[in-house]
């Protein structure tokens, strides 16, 4: 069962363990090797904690492991 939730600052490290293994695994079918080892770094990125922070940022959860997540910002 999946349950989703508001994310909080101590999800993000799992956070950011999903954002780069959707992108090392998905990203490929469409970008290259060096674009997709770019856009996976930017997970390291301060800028990314910082846009988590932005909106509402939602995850989805299974055994209490995040395994997705979705993202909501203000219209302004």
């Amino acid at each position: 069962m999946t349950n989703y939730r508001t994310c909080n600052t101590d999800d993000i490290p799992q956070v950011k363990r999903v954002f780069k293994d959707a992108v090392l695994n998905i990203g490929t079918h469409a970008y290259n090797e060096e674009q997709v080892h770019a856009w996976a770094e930017f997970a390291d990125n301060p800028q990314f904690e910082d846009q988590l922070k932005e909106g509402i940022t939602i995850v989805a959860e299974q055994q209490d492991e995040i395994v997705g997540f979705g993202q909501l910002h203000p219209l302004n």
